[in-house]
């Protein structure tokens, strides 16, 4: 298979090759709706066969025209939004696929991890020592951050969530090993909690450079590891819900 050089772009039609033995040879047409920082796709279907054929995660190739190559995507079915619409005259649905590397890690992984897009900030920070071991100093530090900082400086996308970190794409340069407070912006989740970057890449996106980074939590709280997987219990129960009126 090439190496993948370049991203579909906003409305190009796209082939879905599902490749799963309940459906071999299956090839469903679609139009690229938007391209997600980290790889993502989002792609409108023909309502019928998003409903009928398409399942959470089926293994699938996404097939596309560059010039005069074409280039294979590996992707897997991630949610079935029902948000259907018109597209030059016919009823369409919403498909997002997540690009093979969540596939791989996602394996290895000893908590439940929920792939979302949630809208955060964050500030780089530097640890006092003694933070992870001391919970009355992570909370006077916490407390004084929260203070001082009403909003935080950068912006920031949550590819992907578990009560031990998260995913995140972000247009600001993050060097591994440093430390950030996040603020993750849902109404459903309303936290403020400090991590340190385990891993950062960046690669370009539309002529923009741009930042994905595994950010570990740090001295996070049981309540607040709680309410992340209440968080990803209610939101995959919300999405089984969705799958079983397809």
């Amino acid at each position: 298979m090439p190496e993948l050089k370049t991203y579909p772009t906003t409305n190009q039609k796209v082939s879905i090759i599902v490749e799963d033995e309940r459906h071999p040879a299956l090839q469903i047409s679609a139009v690229v709706d938007s391209v997600m920082p980290d790889g993502r796709l989002e792609l409108l279907l023909p309502e019928e066969q998003a409903s009928d054929q398409v399942r959470l995660d089926i293994p699938v190739v996404v097939e596309y025209g560059c010039g005069k190559l074409a280039y294979r995507m590996v992707s897997s079915i991630e949610d079935i939004m029902l948000r259907p619409g018109r597209h030059e005259g016919k009823s369409v649905s919403l498909v997002v696929l997540r690009p093979p590397h969540d596939l791989r890690k996602i394996e290895r992984r000893r908590f439940l991890r929920l792939y979302i897009s949630l809208p955060a900030r964050f500030e780089i920070v530097s640890l006092p020592a003694g933070f992870d071991e001391c919970s009355s100093l992570r909370k006077q530090t916490l407390a004084a951050w929260n203070s001082e900082l009403d909003c935080l400086e950068h912006t920031a996308r949550i590819g992907n969530l578990s009560v031990t970190g998260v995913y995140m794409v972000t247009e600001t340069p993050l060097a591994e090993w440093s430390e950030v407070l996040l603020e993750i912006q849902e109404p459903g989740l309303p936290l403020r909690l400090v991590g340190r970057v385990a891993w950062s890449n960046q690669s370009q996106l539309g002529g923009v450079c741009m930042h994905q980074a595994g950010v570990g939590f740090v001295g996070i709280e049981e309540e607040e590891q709680r309410q992340i997987l209440q968080f990803i219990c209610q939101e995959e129960q919300r999405r089984r819900r969705l799958l079983h009126k397809c």
